[in-house]
């Protein structure tokens, strides 16, 4: 196992599993924090403190020695968070399961799935147009603005190679969009 910061300010943990004899489970924690999945199936770390700090789970994967997908899930146990790989009877070792989380950008908000960011200049479209009905000025030129950015930011992730996901923060600069890896 392997620990490894990325430039986003993400954890990745690098777990290879040898052989189909090894451990396929693997259990993972943050001190104050515990593991939660949501109704959607996203994992998270989580803290019971008033300030309610959330740190996002990439969805689980693995991979084997051909570069082939591996089933694996999460599961929650306790306060900690366990990826459990299941191979095949095709799977290559080395299997390789890779679980990364961390803040976004230094900034809280939420992060767009990869399909939303693909969908969401058509709602900002649609905001814009909006923005065009409301009776209060500044309020249609704030929204009008914002959507526009929006837009922008949706096609300029959808244009990057590899694609990326819209990160749209709450604080400390409410509205900012950022891009991020998804």
């Amino acid at each position: 196992m392997a620990v490894q910061t990325l430039p986003e300010g993400q954890t990745r943990i690098q777990t290879v599993i040898a052989d189909r004899a090894a451990e396929h489970e693997f259990g993972y924690g943050m001190e104050g924090f515990h593991a939660t999945i949501d109704e959607n199936g996203n994992a998270a770390f989580v803290t019971n403190a008033a300030e309610g700090a959330l740190v996002p789970v990439e969805p689980a994967w693995a991979v084997d020695a051909n570069g082939a997908s591996v089933e694996t899930y999460y599961e929650v146990r306790g306060d900690r968070l366990f990826q459990v790989v299941v191979p095949s009877a095709d799977t290559a070792y080395p299997v390789v399961a890779d679980p990364t989380w961390g803040w976004r950008n230094a900034a809280w908000g939420v992060t767009l799935s990869r399909s939303e960011t693909a969908k969401i200049k058509d709602y900002a479209a649609a905001s814009a147009f909006c923005a065009g009905l409301v009776k209060n000025q500044k309020l249609t030129i704030a929204c009008g603005v914002w959507s526009g950015y929006l837009q922008v930011q949706a096609a300029t992730a959808n244009n990057l190679r590899p694609k990326e996901c819209l990160h749209i923060v709450a604080v400390p600069l409410p509205g900012a969009i950022s891009h991020t890896y998804c």
